[in-house]
């Protein structure tokens, strides 16, 4: 290996060959490596300790939770690898073991340290019966699990002096290995369920959200809208609400104004979800005839700052479209700003970005929001959106940036739905198959020619 010398064939090496229990205790360890259930790697450290010291008896107790001298019995083979009980190692089902008391064994953890026992004769065990009598050697060790002892792991031969005190050292150090082992298994096995019961809360929880949001965009006299909305995880803590608010009889058609509101709730997940609802709750609730942005984000910051939101905050555009004047009014509370695309009469598209506003909503109570009006014309193309989107980052650490989204919408002269598909097609370029990081919203809504007025 580089010109190295050979270390290894100039040292004197140990022939482990001819050692029959090496192999065993590589296959047991690397079976528990794999074991899912904490009595399933019990077995296997059973039956390796069967191999590596054949003709023995083992048996397993508990005495968690009891008093010096009781104890469970969870596991007893015979010499002959006869399995006379079998009950799980851990888990609440122990606790169903009758107590025993007494007796070789219960004398014999009431001291509650290692012991090797040559010369054994128990014919009659008050706690055991006969299933003592044929062995005369014992090895026992206490294994300990957070600095008590909760188990214990017995040896038994039929010999009178079979362990010696060089094996008893190494019991100990094995069943402490594997009671380790099999505490680590049940850890598993608790968070693999706890983590499934979470994911199926966490789907309930996106179902209720995806319930909150409208099912297709509404129909809004001479306006089209387009939406895309993709969360970070399965719940989200975006929200778009289109409503319509007030209502006119003008020629053939009804025609009025409707709110248009898109925000989003610091974070994402569950808890950003809650909050989202809240939101979207107080807007169903608003209690004034006056449904322009100026009052609306103050009603929310108010009621939001009054829920205390646990350092939670939402930034949101309030906008409200009058069908018949044609105009749209907005509001920001710490949103990036709105975006209008226009169309030019000898094929050219601009984007102007219009940002009045104030802080996000839920910091600090007594926040007055501006407000401003927007005079549309036919063809023009309003993006309302989240900063999941202009936070979104390439590989190199770029930002897409308000910029980015402008270039983007530069890019189609065609109808709403062409702006929805142009942005989310460059953004996803730039992301380079890398995963967001935050909820991804875009409710686009444009003019189009056979507006009522």
């Amino acid at each position: 290996m580089n010109g190295e010398p050979d270390f290894l064939k100039s040292s004197n090496e140990v022939d482990l060959s001819r050692n029959p229990r090496v192999p065993h205790l590589i296959e047991m360890m690397r079976s528990v490596s794999k074991a899912t259930d904490p009595d399933e790697a019990y077995e296997i450290f059973a039956s390796t300790m069967r191999k590596v010291f054949p003709s023995i008896a083992l048996i397993t107790l508990s005495t968690s939770g009891l008093e010096p001298g009781q104890f469970r019995l969870l596991q007893q083979v015979d010499h002959l690898g006869e399995i006379q009980v079998h009950r799980p190692v851990l888990g609440d089902s122990v606790l169903q073991e009758p107590v025993r008391s007494g007796g070789f064994l219960g004398q014999m953890i009431a001291r509650q340290r290692p012991q090797l026992f040559h010369g054994v004769d128990v014919p009659q065990d008050p706690a055991m019966g006969e299933f003592l009598a044929p062995y005369h050697s014992v090895m026992a060790a206490p294994i300990y699990l957070e600095g008590d002892v909760t188990h214990w792991g017995v040896l038994l031969d039929r010999r009178k002096e079979s362990f010696s005190e060089e094996q008893l050292e190494h019991f100990v150090l094995r069943v402490n290995l594997m009671g380790s082992t099999l505490q680590t298994i049940m850890t598993a096995q608790d968070l693999r369920h706890a983590v499934d019961l979470n994911k199926t809360e966490i789907e309930r929880i996106a179902s209720i959200q995806r319930a909150l949001l409208p099912s297709s965009p509404p129909e809004i006299p001479g306006v089209e809208i387009d939406i895309s909305y993709e969360t970070f995880d399965q719940a989200g803590g975006d929200i778009y609400v289109v409503r319509e608010i007030c209502s006119e009889e003008e020629g053939p058609a009804p025609v009025g104004c409707w709110s248009v509101v898109v925000g989003d709730v610091s974070g994402h997940g569950p808890a950003a979800t809650v909050i989202m609802g809240i939101v979207d709750a107080l807007l169903i609730s608003y209690p004034h005839a006056d449904w322009s942005p100026s009052p609306v984000l103050e009603y929310l910051n108010e009621r939001l700052c009054e829920k205390r939101i646990e350092g939670s905050f939402v930034t949101a555009i309030v906008g409200v479209y009058d069908a018949i004047k044609h105009q749209f009014t907005y509001g920001l509370a710490g949103h990036p700003p709105l975006l209008r695309q226009r169309q030019g009469g000898n094929g050219t598209v601009s984007v102007d970005r219009y940002d009045v506003g104030g802080i996000p909503l839920g910091v600090m109570p007594g926040v007055k929001y501006p407000q401003e009006t927007i005079d549309l014309s036919p063809g023009d193309t309003l993006a309302l959106y989240t900063d999941g989107i202009t936070e979104s980052r390439a590989p190199d650490g770029k930002f897409f940036g308000v910029e980015g989204l402008q270039k983007a919408m530069e890019e189609c002269q065609g109808d709403v739905y062409c702006v929805v598909e142009s942005v989310m097609e460059i953004l996803k370029k730039h992301e380079r198959g890398g995963r967001p990081q935050d909820d991804q919203t875009l409710l686009a809504m444009q003019l189009v020619d056979n507006a009522t007025g």
